[in-house]
């Protein structure tokens, strides 16, 4: 089973007849978060939030967090008939 948790950041909502933002995704492995890996926040000392630094030049910015628990009982591989 995968659980999925994403985290967006941008500047405002477009308006009609502007342009649209411009999509930045982040991606990071499974064992850490994403929001002290790409969105921290160290109150009294400047911007750490790679998110907050990309929104402010006008990006759209995601990030995801991601969880996947395996079955024991479900197949460690897919088997593939070779082709006839």
């Amino acid at each position: 089973m995968s659980h999925f948790t994403l985290f967006r950041k941008r500047l405002g909502s477009p308006k009609t007849g502007n342009q649209r933002f411009r999509f930045f995704s982040l991606v990071h492995g499974s064992s850490v978060s994403s929001r002290p890996s790409f969105d921290l926040t160290v109150p009294g000392h400047g911007e750490y939030s790679v998110m907050n630094t990309f929104a402010q030049y006008g990006f759209d910015v995601w990030t995801m967090d991601h969880e996947t628990t395996v079955d024991p009982a479900a197949p460690t591989a897919i088997p593939i008939s070779p082709a006839v």
